[in-house]
Order: C-alpha cells, then structure tokens, then sequence
C-alpha cells in the first residue's frame, strides 16, 4: 500500500513539473507574440503618420497597411 502511495506521489510531482514547464513555454511564447506585435502597431504607427503627412502615396499606404494587417491578423490568430 505504502508502495503505491509513493508510485502515485511520484506520477503526481512528475505531472506539476510538465504543468510548470509549459506554462513557462507558454508565458515566454506569448511574450515574444507580444513583442512582435508592438513593433507592427508602432510600424503602423508610422505609416498612418507619413501617410497624413502626405510624404506616402494613397496606393502605396494601402498596400503597406494591407501587408501589415494581414501578419497582424495572422499573428493573432495562432493557436
């Protein structure tokens, strides 16, 4: 009996560690996410002001908006 306690403690503190670890995975994952995508909000940022500051196209300002909406989108979407 005494056996099978240690057997069952044992599979337990083995499961919390993988818990641990991944939630660590996880936390470093969603960091870099993060990280990734404040620079494209502060590239968006900059687009959106050359393009009311008149200093980029209409066309070329979509396209670059569109490229970057759809990373955004993509990144956001990732599972």
């Amino acid at each position: 009996m005494m056996a099978e306690k240690t057997i069952v403690n044992g599979i337990l503190e083995r499961l919390e560690g993988e818990e641990e670890k991944s939630v660590v995975h996880l936390q470093k994952d969603l960091g870099i996410q993060r990280t990734g995508l404040k620079k494209m909000l502060e590239k968006q940022r900059m687009q959106e002001d050359a393009y009311y500051a008149k200093e980029l196209a209409a066309s070329v300002y979509n396209r670059l908006s569109g490229t970057l909406e759809s990373k955004q989108f993509s990144i956001l979407n990732e599972r």
